[in-house]
């Protein structure tokens, strides 16, 4: 018989209502993980197992239990006083085991149709109640057509991140330059260099005098000292030049 033990363990996994209720790609991780256990060799090699213990000689079984179990009651009835016979018991104890057996066969198979039925809800799949053996290929096949859907998806999702992402780094670069900006334009310049706070005393100054801080407007109109303490002196802006003779004065 085939060890489906990492089969079991991926579907465990995948079946329990912490993932079926948690977040969407841990349990897409979960199915892909139980998806890579199932292919269509070990859901074919199930289905023969089953349809061997199902065989012919499921009724052979029971004609042969209810035989032991006649003979057996036949010998014990007919037995020596003496004690039981060893192959009344012998017969006896088969019969049981055969029952334990038949037991254990129709758990297993109950259990494998009951997680048939669970993938078959969680992929949206009609779970044909009747033939659900057969049905096990096809379910395979939708299983695989609906995770290679989830993985386009989540390729197009990454793709989205990913635009979303640059972006987000193209506008946290024109914040960037629009807060120099702002910041340049909180702060009235004059011409010599000085700056003064856009609602300041010494803004308000320059709004009233033409752009001129109170520093320039006092250089300019005390032709003294301007704000960096240097010497101004007035220059007149025409320098008046006599006029020359016409004539040139002759030597005596």
């Amino acid at each position: 018989m085939t060890d489906y033990t990492d089969l079991q363990k991926a579907a465990e996994y995948a079946a329990q209502d912490t993932i079926k209720f948690a977040d969407e790609s841990e349990e897409i991780l979960a199915l892909q993980q139980f998806h890579e256990e199932v292919d269509p060799e070990t859901v074919l090699s199930l289905i023969a197992e089953i349809e061997a213990l199902k065989g012919p000689h499921d009724w052979l079984a029971e004609d042969l239990i209810k035989e032991l179990v006649d003979n057996a009651q036949s010998f014990q009835e007919n037995a020596c006083e003496e004690g039981e016979d060893p192959f009344v018991v012998v017969l006896l104890a088969a019969a049981s085991r055969i029952r334990r057996q038949e037991a254990n066969i129709d758990q297993l198979k109950a259990g494998f149709k009951n997680f048939h039925r669970s993938l078959c809800e969680r992929f949206g799949y009609f779970h044909d109640e009747i033939d659900w053996q057969c049905d096990q290929v096809s379910l395979e096949e939708h299983i695989d057509t609906q995770l290679s859907h989830v993985s386009a998806e989540n390729t197009a999702l990454r793709a989205q991140v990913e635009l979303l992402q640059r972006g987000a780094g193209q506008l946290q670069e024109e914040n960037e330059a629009l807060r120099n900006t702002a910041l340049s334009k909180a702060v009235v310049w004059c011409a010599c260099g000085d700056g003064h706070p856009a609602n300041s005393y010494g803004a308000g100054f320059m709004d009233a005098n033409g752009g001129v801080c109170a520093n320039c407007d006092a250089a300019v109109g005390s032709g003294h000292p301007d704000s960096r303490g240097s010497d101004q002196v007035q220059i007149p802006t025409e320098t008046p030049v006599p006029e020359r003779s016409a004539c040139r004065s002759e030597k005596p």
